[in-house]
């Protein structure tokens, strides 16, 4: 392995833990969550300060999942190198999505300031949260974990990664994704924790992030007309 092969392992492998760490960190900073749109004001109101900050570390953690996703993708070759690039389209289309709603967490922290109409405030909120073409663009969210999904099944499926690490490629980001649809903030938190355990686990057997050098992959003569060699 040259120095550049080096080089885009670490990357890709510093983006994937971060990513989690960013994400959990976000979790933990946040306010709780409520469903009520007055209410969830209210708490942004008395800790203005943990709902910018998360949301800033969550826009961080969609950054490094970009490049995470690429990393993964080119772990594939052959004939499942199609789950690489369909895998990587639907993070990309999920990492837009989601930022649109985590801008809405810069919205609340926002409306929630001294000086403004509350009234008036929530009723905006209120319509972002229940707009029929805001909540499609929140659907798209989704594509993080079908991305990530199709991306671990590839893996799977060429024999990259075990199955425990495939499942742990999804499993955190569902989990995450189940505690904000539910406002479950305990829940997302437990999911970003699983996500960060388990893509510490995934970068050091992929990409020896950190601190060894990336395994050598495998050359199997059996598995040459798969994997493009």
């Amino acid at each position: 392995m040259d120095d550049h092969d080096r080089l885009k392992n670490r990357l890709a492998g510093l983006s994937l833990v971060g990513s989690a760490l960013a994400l959990a960190a976000a979790d933990v900073i946040s306010p709780v969550m409520s469903s009520s749109d007055a209410e969830q004001l209210a708490i942004v109101a008395r800790h203005p300060d943990r709902q910018y900050v998360s949301a800033l570390l969550a826009l961080a953690a969609l950054a490094l999942l970009g490049p995470a996703a690429l990393g993964l993708a080119h772990k594939l070759r052959g004939r499942w190198a199609s789950h690489g690039l369909s895998g990587v389209g639907l993070v990309f289309v999920g990492v837009v999505a989601t930022a649109t709603a985590t801008a809405l967490a810069l919205v609340e922290w926002r409306a929630s300031g001294h000086g403004l109409d509350r009234a008036q405030m929530t009723a905006l909120v209120h319509e972002l949260d229940t707009s029929t073409g805001v909540a499609a663009v929140f659907l798209g969210g989704v594509g993080v974990a079908l991305g990530l999904g199709t991306l671990a099944l590839g893996l799977y499926r060429d024999r990259v990664l075990s199955a425990p690490l495939a499942v742990l490629v999804v499993l955190g980001p569902a989990v995450v994704d189940i505690g904000f649809t539910v406002n479950d903030l305990s829940t997302a938190i437990a999911g970003s924790a699983l996500m960060l355990v388990g893509y510490a686990l995934v970068a050091r057997a992929l990409f020896g992030f950190p601190g060894r050098s990336a395994p050598v992959e495998r050359r199997d003569p059996a598995l040459a007309p798969y994997r493009g060699t």
